[in-house]
């Protein structure tokens, strides 16, 4: 492990970085440790091997073709946006995907950014209580391929930087475009509010105007997408026109017909 400004790499807010060849998971050695972290810390790890997605799904990195890390939020101006921070942290990503050249890159609801029809990325935010921190997860597909995603057996269609471009991408450059825009999202949302945010994400949404499924604690719930509401919670309507808002699940376009 490093602790260091590496390749040219800092925190945000005055944070440092924390390097690793190898982590389980940057989001559970960040909560381990939390005591030792500070507000704008970066974990990071050129392999992760037991990564979690929500709802516990697994997210593996191999060296060079994976981007994971974890930024450190601790400080009391930013707890009102900790429902939206996974939503924030997916702008930023979109940001960063068009910086590299991307061009159609869209967010599914809560926290997925999606290019090509194909999961490229997805995000994760867990708490501490003692002491009271934000860490929010980040796991981005850089170089990874079609054998790669195959091998992996995933359940869901995946795709990559490499895959979209057809060229390798440094991450560590990816990596501080990504952080750059993680802290001019995040200062924006706590100066201007969330409205930026959501009229940013219906314009770019991949649930738009779809029939969907979501599944969660409760069961499951099939309707039309209604899209998402001042508070970051999905809307939807079931057939009975009976609309609901909805904080956390899983969600999947049904197709017509």
């Amino acid at each position: 492990m490093k602790d260091s400004d590496g390749a040219g790499l800092t925190g945000l807010w005055g944070g440092r970085v924390w390097r690793f060849d190898e982590l389980p998971s940057t989001n559970t050695w960040a909560m381990d440790h939390a005591a030792m972290l500070q507000h704008g810390d970066v974990i990071w790890a050129a392999a992760q091997s037991a990564g979690r997605g929500r709802l516990d799904r697994a997210w593996l990195a191999a060296p060079g073709k994976c981007l994971t890390f974890s930024l450190v939020v601790a400080v009391p101006e930013f707890v009102s946006l900790a429902p939206n921070m996974g939503q924030l942290a997916a702008w930023a990503v979109r940001d960063t995907l068009r910086g590299q050249g991307v061009a159609d890159v869209r967010l599914k609801w809560p926290n997925d950014v999606m290019v090509d029809e194909r999961k490229v990325a997805g995000l994760l935010v867990e708490k501490v209580s003692e002491p009271v921190l934000y860490v929010v997860g980040v796991g981005l597909n850089v170089n990874m391929t079609a054998a790669d995603f195959a091998a992996a057996k995933l359940d869901r269609p995946a795709t990559s930087i490499k895959e979209t471009l057809g060229h390798d991408c440094d991450p560590t450059f990816v990596l501080k475009e990504l952080l750059t825009n993680m802290g001019l999202r995040l200062d924006q949302a706590r100066h201007e509010g969330t409205g930026p945010l959501w009229e940013m994400w219906g314009r770019n949404d991949w649930l738009r105007g779809r029939l969907i499924r979501v599944t969660g604690m409760g069961g499951q719930i099939q309707g039309e997408y209604r899209g998402i509401d001042g508070e970051g919670r999905l809307k939807i309507r079931s057939a009975d026109g009976q609309e609901q808002a909805l904080w956390s699940g899983d969600v999947e376009r049904v197709r017509e017909g």
